[in-house]
């Protein structure tokens, strides 16, 4: 079972499906909290769950948000780049090196421009705009890690060996998780 503030998804086998949402429905009638019929989905193969598309073969984008971002035009504003930043980051697991590729973006969020002005838009911008919603249109959509973090290195981080960003890696999951 999987919890989200007031989401929630029992899922297993059939006989596993049963015991959990009955226990979780128990539960529910015992502290009083009240389900909305309409957004409540039983015995469904998969369903949408926070923006994913969930089933017995993992995790997957949903297509209409990815729809959503395919759609959204090179942001002209600073507002602009942080909502498509945003919005591109609720799916880093779908795309390989997010951060990496990403990074030409958070870049122009952390330089201030002249007043007046939009973000200055490089080419390596433009083309980590495109990289980013064609790789996550072009994947296949699932995924099955448990759970994902990601993070950028900082500048002296980048100059590390893949021994040491290795060991970097697995300090920081130790700490996150």
């Amino acid at each position: 079972m999987e919890i989200f503030l007031d989401d929630f998804c029992a899922f297993g086998t059939r006989l596993d499906h049963l015991n959990c949402l009955g226990k979780c429905l128990a539960q529910c009638a015992k502290f009083g909290i009240s389900l909305n019929s309409d957004k409540c989905q039983f015995g469904v193969p998969s369903g949408k769950l926070l923006g994913h598309i969930v089933s017995s073969r993992g995790i997957a984008t949903d297509p209409d948000k990815v729809t959503h971002i395919m759609n959204l035009p090179r942001p002209e504003t600073v507002s602009g780049v942080r909502g498509f930043v945003g919005y591109i980051s609720y799916y880093p697991r779908f795309i390989r090196s997010f951060a990496v590729i990403c990074q030409p973006l958070t870049n122009l969020l952390k330089k201030p421009p002249l007043h007046g002005t939009g973000p200055i838009w490089t080419l390596e911008c433009i083309v980590a705009f495109e990289a980013l919603k064609s790789k996550l249109k072009d994947d296949q959509g699932l995924d099955h890690p448990i759970y994902y973090a990601s993070r950028q290195l900082v500048a002296a981080e980048r100059n590390d060996t893949t021994t040491e960003r290795e060991a970097l890696g697995m300090i920081y999951s130790v700490q996150k998780f």
